[in-house]
């Protein structure tokens, strides 16, 4: 059951006119590849989380500090806050969690919140496309020389985070890639999403022979973390 996500921030941040970046996974990890580099490749600092009491009871040790499923680092200088989780957390709590996150950016008056996701039964002509939430959005999408997705279904956070955004007026961009077009892995799309979103954040630091380095990394670590999952997914849920 859904209904109590929070938000717990540790320190106040000026973020107004600033940028969220999505970084749950969806169909795979490229967007939480892609968030977790830009963290380590810049100068970002743990400011908070979010936790529910029907998220699974794990903590995540990392360096030996426990964290929770989903963290939200800050970088003030930039005025980027990214939520970043290694869970695939179930699709019921897909609504809830892009309400909070549009709340986190209405509270903190950032002007855009960048997802991703893999697509199927879409042509994208490029590597990266992408959909916006509102005009100005689009505009932005369209200044980059990117493609406009027209067409297509849009579920879990990234859908939510779309419409709602319509509806409130708040910039929403959604970076879409599709596996089918060629043989790139979630590492490979993971530094294609993190060049990306440097084309959206102005003056993000975008090395990219240090962004694979650090991709490179952060899959390892996704994927030891999703082995432990499973080794005591049956231990939590008895």
């Amino acid at each position: 059951m859904t209904g109590d996500i929070k938000i717990t921030e540790l320190k106040d941040f000026d973020l107004k006119g600033g940028y969220i970046v999505d970084g749950f996974p969806y169909d795979g990890y490229a967007g939480s590849i892609a968030a977790e580099s830009m963290i380590r490749t810049s100068d970002f600092e743990f400011a908070g989380f979010m936790d529910s009491e029907s998220f699974p009871p794990v903590s995540i040790i990392r360096e030996g500090i426990p964290n929770y499923p989903v963290n939200i680092f800050v970088n003030e200088k930039l005025k980027v806050a990214v939520f970043l989780s290694h869970l695939h957390l179930p699709e019921s709590f897909s609504k809830e969690i892009a309400i909070v996150i549009l709340e986190y950016a209405k509270k903190h008056q950032c002007k855009q919140i960048i997802s991703s996701m893999k697509i199927t039964g879409v042509e994208i002509s490029k590597e990266i496309s992408a959909v916006g939430s509102t005009d100005n959005a689009r505009d932005t999408i369209r200044k980059l020389g990117m493609n406009i997705i027209l067409n297509a279904t849009m579920p879990g956070i990234p859908g939510i985070l779309l419409v709602k955004g319509r509806f409130s007026n708040q910039d929403v961009i959604v970076l879409l890639f599709s596996e089918k077009s060629n043989t790139n892995t979630d590492l490979e799309y993971g530094a294609k999403l993190c060049l990306t979103m440097g084309m959206l954040i102005p003056n993000l630091p975008c090395n990219l022979k240090l962004i694979e380095g650090e991709t490179v990394k952060v899959e390892k670590m996704i994927k030891q973390t999703q082995n432990e999952l499973h080794a005591v997914k049956d231990t939590i849920y008895q």
